[in-house]
């Protein structure tokens, strides 16, 4: 947003009239029709926050009765008792996180003062830390930190008193700094009023008595948001590829990309570079862009033949600037044919403003190529450039390209053309966007999750086939998510009695699966031949690898065609598996936990109904074979190819593959109890223990759990997650001292918690470790911040185990901190979910007691990935 008038502006107050479905904004007409006025007009509101804490403290530690109705934010000395008063604010700062701060002022109206003499009365502003009450704060917690400033004001209720009491204002750069830091790294800011000067002295100073009323607080704020990064980067007309080079025919091209800007009504410059690869950069400008809109430069003449590369960032009228992009690389060859032509009836091209969604991710469309030379012979295609597909044409005629979006959102087709002689074209693009995508045609959860028994094996499709169990299954409890019914298998499966999967097309296929040990070539899903499954997706016993399997032909001995695993499995861990046929590109592909690790050549196309079956393999004669060891659960079958995006983005009416699963989640709403109620429909509700209280939380009017570091802590009844499976924990925590093991969260077991999220006084870090086993001295794994916290400040905190890699992960604020190796050997034992402290079950008392508060407290039963800590440390489930 623009950051406020400049000197000299012509300025006139903005009325509102606001009506049921509409607010209207009204221009002081005397300043609209002022011949001296220039347009455009800017209607610029600051960002004014009034406190959302306003706290007190003496040196006593006494309440002074009931808050009075006015001025009772004292500071100084009272004449009346001599206590030494101080006065606290917070205030919001989350909304200006990426914003750069241009001017930052905090005001407070007096009421009274000991004398008069304004220039004998001065007030001091510090930096602070928040306050761990809502009324009163103990002496020694109204820190006086970084020095802000001072300012003189008097209003004596007797003898000077003014109709209107005077703002004593703090308006400095050092003010703008700390509201900067705070804004970048915290959700608040607190300030005190002091009368101790800057050097320690005077604050038993009588004559600096000061009230001030409390409600009249403001911290007004002018900002600017930093540019967003460059979009849309095009060469010459062309869209540029994340991975590789295009070819344009101009040696001066136009470079042009997007400036986007949250600030819609400022004018950006685009910074443009420009090199030969490795070489010295040239730089150009294209000046007053409106945000949103395409800066555009053309280069000077460039080498024919030349490969270059380019970038650029945006900088706002204040001088903000956004980061780099990537850079775009390109070869100039002026001796190629024009680039073809791209048009398709089944996705919309994407203009500068319009992007209108069609077909789906992984669902195949046609595009039309045009040659625009009659002695093409090959087209080539491909979703980088150069594109690698061909199709082959006779005197440049027309050709269909069928393919399937591999991802989400924005997708872009390159296409050159090649000649008789060889001669490659310049590069043509189509962007485009595509629609939702589609949920699975089928699909049994294997899980008897609460209130949800009775649809473990009825289908997600309410038209298609149950499971019917044949042969030795069963149910297991707590098997991959506590309180949960996993389905087992020990020589049966299941049956659906029907030919759900045609595999003369694309189609996919997706699992949890556990194998508890070896097993001879244990099938997960397979679709029954007259000889042989026209697909399987098993465990190899001859590689000891995952796989998804396809015969060349429903023949006795077919060649099989085997994507693999890069890794032989864990026994005892879940893996997420997915096998994918595509037909369109003529490959299949097997992911692991949401991984592409194999793409191979997919088999002649070829059908034969038989039935689809989990849990073993058969063929059209009734015969079986191959049943696995072991646990599944969400077995899923799609009639399109699943892409990259659906295993963390998913379709609007499912969500992603892979969700994580949100076992535990408690906010502390409540505001007061010894109950925090547990916000899934799991029903952990946490009971508040010693001296654990609900009281502030980490936001503005929310609420929080406060500890006292000597008997407090909350806790669940039974267990929450399970810690031999992949599983994070994530709360918000404060600490008010530096001097105990301060416990966030901790899973308890039989002699040490199978889990600690914590503070080391002795390492000043924040760090989770887990044990090797549940012994009365085990060894520690352990990932350890590199920096240091400060007291008083709140820190989002996750710790995330990944049973497929073997790996621990501390994340702080959001971001990567640290990483170990986790157990060789995960074990498991049912215990309780501890917030403030850590326990065992052999009888002791709770230790490692924490002092301070902890908020918003998230437990899943999945490895977070980065992307999904950042979204938690942003207030957002993912």
């Amino acid at each position: 947003m623009p950051t406020g008038p400049g000197d000299g502006a012509k300025i006139a107050p903005v009325a509102i009239e606001v009506e049921p479905e509409a607010v209207a904004l009204i221009p002081d007409e005397a300043l609209l029709s002022d011949p001296e006025v220039t347009f455009p007009i800017h209607i610029d509101p600051d960002y004014a926050a009034d406190p959302s804490r306003w706290v007190y403290a003496n040196n006593s530690n006494s309440n002074y009765g009931a808050v009075p109705v006015e001025a009772a934010a004292r500071v100084g000395r009272d004449p009346g008792n001599g206590w030494l008063y101080r006065s606290l604010f917070t205030f919001p700062v989350s909304t200006l996180k990426g914003k750069v701060i241009t001017s930052a002022k905090f005001q407070v109206d007096l009421w009274h003062s000991w004398s008069c003499q304004s220039d004998e009365q001065p007030v001091y502003l510090y930096r602070s830390t928040y306050p761990d009450s809502t009324t009163r704060v103990a002496w020694s917690k109204a820190t006086l930190g970084v020095y802000i400033g001072v300012t003189t004001v008097a209003s004596n209720k007797d003898d000077c008193r003014t109709p209107d009491e005077p703002p004593a204002v703090w308006h400095n750069a050092d003010l703008k700094s700390n509201v900067q830091s705070a804004a970048n790294n915290y959700k608040t800011i607190t300030f005190a009023l002091s009368a101790r000067s800057k050097d320690g002295t005077g604050e038993a100073t009588e004559a600096r008595w000061k009230k001030f009323l409390q409600d009249t607080a403001k911290l007004v704020v002018t900002y600017n948001s930093v540019p967003g990064t460059p979009t849309s980067m095009m060469v010459g007309g062309t869209a540029c590829s994340v991975d590789g080079q295009v070819v344009v025919n101009d040696t001066t091209p136009d470079l042009t990309a997007k400036l986007p800007d949250a600030d819609g009504t400022d004018m950006l410059t685009g910074n443009v570079e420009h090199r030969p690869i490795g070489g010295t950069a040239t730089a150009l400008t294209d000046t007053n862009v409106q945000a949103g809109q395409r800066a555009s430069v053309t280069t000077a003449t460039l080498v024919d033949g030349g490969a270059y590369e380019w970038r650029l960032r945006g900088t706002d009228q204040h001088g903000a600037y956004s980061p780099w992009t990537t850079w775009c690389g390109f070869t100039v060859d002026a001796s190629v044919p024009a680039a073809p032509t791209i048009t398709s009836s089944d996705f919309a091209p994407c203009g500068d403003d319009v992007c209108a969604p069609m077909g789906g991710p992984g669902e195949a469309g046609s595009f039309t190529v045009t040659a625009a030379d009659p002695d093409v012979v090959t087209y080539r295609y491909g979703w980088s450039a150069p594109p690698i597909e061909t199709v082959s044409t006779t005197s440049g005629d027309p050709r269909v390209i069928e393919v399937a979006p591999p991802k989400y959102g924005e997708n872009t087709l390159f296409v050159e053309t090649v000649d008789a002689g060889g001669n490659h074209s310049s590069t043509a693009s189509f962007t485009f966007l595509v629609g939702s995508a589609s949920a699975p045609s089928n699909g049994w959860e294997l899980e008897k999750r609460p209130g949800k028994e009775a649809a473990a094996l009825t289908n997600r499709d309410v038209a298609g086939p149950a499971l019917t169990p044949t042969g030795s299954v069963g149910w297991q409890p707590d098997a991959r998510l506590i309180d949960v019914d996993s389905g087992t298998f020990t020589g049966g499966g299941y049956e659906t009695g029907q030919s759900l999967v045609r595999t003369d097309d694309s189609f996919s296929v997706s699992a949890w699966v556990r194998m508890d040990g070896p097993t001879d070539h244990g099938t997960i899903v397979a679709q029954a031949a007259a000889n042989r499954p026209s697909f399987y997706l098993k465990y190899n016993t001859t590689k000891k690898r995952w796989g998804f399997e396809m015969p060349s032909a429903d023949v006795a001995s077919p060649t099989w065609h085997q994507a693999f695993s890069v890794e032989e499995p864990r026994y005892g861990v879940w893996t997420h598996l997915t096998g994918v046929l595509d037909r369109t590109e003529g490959v299949m592909r097997l992911y692991v936990n949401g991984l592409l690790e194999s793409e191979i050549p997919a088999p002649t196309s070829w059908h034969v109904d038989g039935e689809l079956a989990v849990g073993y393999a058969s063929d059209n004669a009734g015969t079986t074979w191959s049943p696995f060891d072991g646990a599944m659960g969400q077995v899923r079958v799609f009639d399109r190819v699943v892409v990259g995006d659906d295993f963390t983005i998913g379709p609007d009416d499912l969500g992603p593959i892979l969700k994580p699963e949100l076992v535990g989640n408690w906010s502390f709403d409540e505001d007061w109890g010894t109950v925090a109620e547990d916000q899934t429909a799991w029903n952990r509700d946490l009971t508040l223990f010693g001296g654990a209280e609900i009281n502030i939380g980490r936001s503005v009017g929310s609420s929080g759990l406060e500890v006292d570091g000597s008997t407090g802590y909350a806790a669940t009844d039974g267990p929450v997650f399970r810690t031999d499976d992949s599983f994070s924990v994530s709360a918000w925590a404060r600490m008010d001292g530096k001097t105990l093991d301060f416990t966030v969260v901790a899973s308890e077991a039989v002699h040490r918690p199978s889990t600690y999220l914590k503070y080391k006084p002795s390492t000043d870090r924040w760090r989770v470790t887990v044990p090797d086993a549940d012994v009365v001295s085990p060894g520690w794994f352990i990932a350890e911040d590199t920096v240091s916290p400060d007291v008083g400040e709140w820190y989002h905190l996750a710790a995330v185990y990944d049973a497929a890699s073997d790996e621990l992960r501390l994340y702080v604020n959001g971001e990567l901190r640290a990483v170990s190796p986790g157990p060789t050997e995960p074990w498991h034992v049912d215990g309780r979910l501890l917030l403030g402290a850590a326990a065992s079950q052999a009888g002791t008392e709770p230790w490692s007691f924490a002092d301070g508060g902890i908020d918003d407290v998230a437990v899943y039963q999945s490895a977070l990935t980065d992307s999904q800590v950042d979204l938690l440390s942003n207030g957002i489930l993912p």
